[in-house]
């Protein structure tokens, strides 16, 4: 769990910006908060967590991931973040989905409409990173979110990393697993962003081993950079266990299966 709070968070940050407010969608366990806080240059952290319940569960249960929700710099609703990006417009430099995967009640999270939302609610310059689902088993969903993306962001980027506790791994879904899932999302995002980008990561406990993560920007950015080199004394300062500059960019370099289907998406530039 630690991986994919540490992944899906840093790898947000691409472009140094002072007084960055950042919108975390879902993210009630407070890992994501945690990580966010750890950047300085933040001045304001909304979160928008639609069920308060998670939010005390992990107060009680999960102290060490939730020691942040007393902090200054943070705003908390608890809502649908669906209805609250829609009376939010040009006001993050920011936003963060963490959500539960796509069926059930989290299915709206990734959809063209929701997106859409997620763009007008970015300021210009401003970066999402969204759950990007596991390339293994949801590439359908990773196509039509590219295809979502494409026509309004200029860079839209997939990563993938490990995640000891996610199905296989690998997260974002998994490119092993939800391979037609991840090309959906992908194909749809690049509707909506400048620049729409997959990322990857192994998480162990989740179906097939990997997660993936899908980076986009309303300025044309090259996102595999991070915004600054971490020293060895920022990682320490900033206790992370996984992330660090080198992860950040080998997050994006993809199984040829996961290039090819978003290369066969892109008929006007290069996602992947």
């Amino acid at each position: 769990m630690e991986r994919k709070k540490e992944n899906v968070t840093h790898r947000s940050f691409s472009r140094y910006i002072r007084n960055v407010k950042v919108l975390i969608i879902g993210g009630g366990d407070g890992g994501i908060l945690r990580e966010v806080l750890k950047h300085p240059e933040v001045d304001l952290v909304t979160m928008c967590e639609i069920d308060e319940m998670v939010i005390d569960v992990a107060k009680k249960y999960l102290p060490k991931m939730s020691c942040s929700f007393s902090h200054p710099k943070l705003k908390l609703f608890c809502g649908d973040g669906f209805e609250f990006l829609k009376s939010h417009k040009n006001e993050f430099d920011v936003i963060i989905t963490d959500s539960s995967d796509p069926v059930g009640p989290a299915e709206s999270l990734f959809g063209q409409s929701y997106y859409e939302l997620l763009h007008s609610s970015l300021n210009e310059g401003g970066i999402l990173s969204s759950q990007g689902e596991c390339p293994w088993l949801d590439m359908d969903l990773i196509k039509r979110v590219f295809l979502y993306c494409s026509p309004l962001f200029p860079v839209v980027r997939y990563a993938t990393g490990s995640v000891p506790t996610y199905t296989s791994g690998l997260m974002g879904e998994s490119m092993w697993l939800h391979l037609e899932l991840i090309a959906h999302m992908v194909n749809f995002n690049k509707k909506i962003f400048k620049t729409v980008r997959y990322a990857s990561s192994a998480v162990s406990t989740y179906p097939s081993g990997m997660m993936g993560y899908l980076i986009c920007t309303k300025t044309d950015i090259d996102v595999t950079v991070p915004s600054r080199i971490l020293s060895d004394r920022d990682i320490k300062l900033m206790d992370l266990r996984f992330y660090n500059s080198e992860v950040h960019s080998a997050a994006f370099v993809l199984p040829q299966f996961v290039k090819e289907v978003n290369l066969a998406i892109s008929s006007s530039k290069t996602v992947v």
